[in-house]
């Protein structure tokens, strides 16, 4: 028999900039003052979160 042992996986997806290309009706913002042509979207997969949570803390002091 196979062995079926469930891990819990937690994602943490965080984003930098702005994902908004357009104005209200439909109005490209591109190229406009205040633009800011960066979007980055990062992702972290975990299963051991107390453990992560744990070496944040203890790097953060």
């Amino acid at each position: 028999m196979a062995n079926t042992e469930l891990h819990k996986t937690y994602l943490f997806i965080d984003e930098s900039g702005d994902p908004a290309f357009y104005a209200s009706g439909n109005r490209s913002i591109v190229g406009t003052e205040g633009f800011k042509p960066l979007l980055i979207i990062g992702m972290i997969k975990l299963e051991d979160k107390k453990g992560i949570r744990n070496a944040i803390a203890s790097f953060m002091d």
